[in-house]
């Protein structure tokens, strides 16, 4: 650790030398705080070196280290370098969600779902983020004005047919609203949608089977598993089908969902690095 800060700093103090491949080297080494100390005092410092590489590793030096106003410090200098670059509103969401501002972050990737369609991404984690604004709605005034502007945005934008997020809000709204009859007929719209998200059947998918149809649950689980083997979730809501039918399946499931869950949870902070 202490040979690549050495030589990181060496090189980042240098017009003619790369630094990366040393600060990457620290990142490698869990050394974050002295990477993030290399890159804050070497090319960050300096505009014309600040390139959007850089900047990038600082954001996931930053998620490393659990620092949130870092995140957001660095996701804005990335959005004033690259306006235009849907990177730039993606990193910059995350870090307002990583402050708590989960409806500004919702906002940006809404707005950028409907610029790049083909960002599927964007839907899992407006869904994730309206999760955690509805469990804080219910002890703070202020969250819950914020969760019943998102809906409003959701019901006014999902009008527009093309819109695949706003109507898959709404339709997993009436969801967890138990209003299933009601999300049933949305939610199997939206699977004809070219949107390649595991959520789609997912959510159609636990529609199915807390309504009793058994078959159809089973087989739209499937195209959610078949789309989405990196998810959890998918082998989690599939163990609850398959339990009825299938119970070595239901657990293995189980058991594979434990084991993601938790691989999961050990390498979010190095994801962006």
């Amino acid at each position: 650790v202490t040979a690549a800060a050495e030589q990181a700093t060496a090189c980042a103090a240098a017009a003619d030398c790369d630094p990366l491949p040393a600060i990457r080297a620290l990142a490698a080494m869990r050394a974050f705080a002295l990477a993030a100390q290399v890159l804050d005092r070497g090319p960050l410092a300096r505009p014309a070196s600040a390139s959007h590489e850089l900047l990038k590793l600082r954001f996931g030096l930053a998620s490393a280290l659990g620092d949130a106003a870092g995140e957001l410090a660095t996701a804005r200098r990335i959005q004033a370098l690259r306006p235009d670059a849907p990177e730039a509103a993606d990193l910059l969401a995350a870090g307002l969600a990583r402050n708590g501002e989960w409806r500004k972050a919702i906002e940006i990737l809404h707005d950028l779902s409907k610029r790049h369609p083909e960002r599927d991404i964007v839907l899992g984690r407006i869904a994730g983020m309206i999760n955690f604004l509805t469990d804080a709605a219910g002890a703070d005034p202020a969250r819950k004005a914020d969760l019943d502007a998102i809906e409003a945005r959701m019901q006014l934008a999902a009008a527009d047919s093309s819109d695949i997020v706003a109507r898959f809000i709404v339709a997993t709204r009436d969801y967890y609203a138990g209003r299933l009859d009601k999300a049933l007929p949305q939610l199997q719209a939206l699977n004809q949608s070219a949107n390649r998200d595991p959520r789609l059947p997912l959510y159609l998918a636990m529609t199915h089977y807390w309504l009793g149809h058994q078959q159809q649950a089973q087989r739209t689980i499937q195209r959610a598993v078949d789309i989405g083997p990196s998810d959890p979730d998918v082998f989690y809501c599939r163990s609850q089908i398959a339990r009825r039918v299938n119970l070595p399946l239901a657990i293995a499931d189980l058991e594979r969902y434990a084991a993601m869950t938790r691989d999961a949870l050990d390498g979010a902070r190095l994801v962006a690095i």
